[in-house]
């Protein structure tokens, strides 16, 4: 996996509040060796209306290529973070993928490519480098037109 982020940053300043902006072009990817690799290139926004709540959007097109298909297709993204306490946070997020043109048998087996989906979790940070979270998503299988879901943990340690 690989990101790539150039920060631009601006302050919004009213007679009320300050509200917080950022806008940041992106890169990001995946290659899967022997399968295929995709890349997402994109302008992503950060929004921050008050201390605990934070607002991202992202646009972006995904160069998709696998054994057997090549396709650029589009998709946004959206991410609700609120900080319930200092340790804890809440998350929504929902993307949308253009749909494929392709029945491609790497895409349907490989949960790697990105999908359209929609998803929550709860994220505990009880230290600086360490996170711990649970949450479920629901992702649109296209070849059947159904969603199914997906449930999961983590648990990160950082150096």
């Amino acid at each position: 996996m690989f990101n790539n982020y150039l920060m631009v940053k601006m302050i919004l300043n009213d007679s009320t509040q300050t509200s917080r902006i950022q806008f940041s072009p992106f890169n990001q990817g995946l290659v899967q060796p022997g399968l295929g690799y995709y890349n997402n290139i994109g302008i992503s926004s950060l929004l921050m209306p008050v201390d605990n709540l934070f607002i991202e959007g992202n646009a972006f097109l995904s160069l998709q290529k696998t054994l057997f298909t090549s396709e650029i297709l589009y998709g946004v993204r959206g991410v609700l973070s609120y900080n319930l306490t200092y340790i804890l946070q809440f998350q929504l997020w929902g993307q949308y993928i253009s749909p494929s043109k392709y029945t491609d048998p790497v895409k349907v087996v490989s949960g790697l490519y990105p999908k359209t989906s929609v998803g929550g979790a709860v994220i505990a940070e009880p230290s600086k480098n360490v996170k711990i979270g649970a949450g479920v998503e629901y992702q649109h299988n296209q070849r059947n037109q159904k969603w199914e879901s997906r449930s999961g943990g983590k648990v990160a340690f950082g150096f």
